[in-house]
């Protein structure tokens, strides 16, 4: 889809985006790590508010749409042999975990996400403003 040209990104778009992603990394930070499928679902949520409207109606071609099969399958196949063949891996990743939501990481990341988005749109609404 070289020659689709994405439309620029709206004011409650960016807005929607930036509270998903906010709650996203607050669940991943501050709730228990039960709970984690609850931020990625936030931050998934924050990729399909920023698809728009044409993007949506457009049909995907073929080729894109078995890439896309074959990645959820292999996301899927990977997380469930996560939880088959390595049993003792969620004992052993406690430290990684422990460290992964450590404040010190989470909130620049956040911050660091959030302000590229921000750039990004005020580049795509200056460049709305041209155009018309």
């Amino acid at each position: 889809m070289a020659g689709v040209r994405r439309a620029p990104l709206t004011t409650w778009q960016f807005c929607v985006w930036t509270i998903c992603v906010t709650l996203g990394f607050a669940c991943w930070l501050f709730l228990d790590p039960v709970w984690t499928f609850l931020s990625f679902l936030l931050l998934g949520a924050a990729s399909w508010v920023l698809i728009s409207r044409k993007e949506w109606l457009t049909p995907v071609p073929r080729k894109q749409a078995i890439w896309i099969f074959l990645g959820i399958g292999a996301l899927f196949l990977a997380i469930l042999g996560q939880k088959l063949w390595w049993p003792g891996l969620q004992e052993r990743g406690s430290g990684f975990e422990k460290w992964v939501r450590n404040p010190a990481i989470v909130i620049p990341l956040w911050a660091f996400i959030v302000g590229l988005k921000f750039l990004l749109w005020k580049r795509c609404r200056a460049a709305a403003c041209v155009q018309t």
